[in-house]
């Protein structure tokens, strides 16, 4: 079995701007955790791109199309990324599209936690008989 690897430098930015993001907006003396939209994540890691200036998928006519362009898709890609690792989970409702950290995220800040999960053992071949 090898080591596992360090976050990568994107990675470990993005977990550690979903940790600050969800401890500034709870309530305090609230749940240790709060829930993080992809586009405030996106304004976290890229506060001064010039993405936020233009407007993508445009419709019919009147359709102002989305601010920001696909950026908060692209912070959304890396918070799928992070479940992946185990280091973030979804919110359990189909209707928002909302993140927190998991406690082995808030783990693997802190040095307490591996930062990626073990690999799972190889699939053995199954025998007749």
């Amino acid at each position: 079995m090898t080591a596992p690897k360090p976050l990568t430098e994107p990675q470990h930015r993005a977990l550690v701007a979903l940790i600050e993001l969800a401890d500034s907006s709870r309530v305090p003396g609230g749940p240790p955790m709060f829930w993080v939209a992809p586009r405030a994540l996106a304004k976290a890691l890229w506060p001064d791109s010039p993405a936020w200036e233009r407007r993508t998928r445009f419709g019919a006519v009147g359709n102002q199309g989305a601010l920001g362009g696909t950026m908060p898709m692209k912070a959304g890609r890396m918070l799928a990324t992070l479940k992946e690792l185990g280091l973030a989970e979804p919110h359990d409702d189909w209707r928002q599209n909302l993140w927190t950290p998991t406690y082995r995220g808030r783990g693997v800040l802190a040095g307490t936690a591996d930062p990626l999960p073990r690999p799972k053992a190889p699939r053995q071949p199954e025998t007749e008989g």
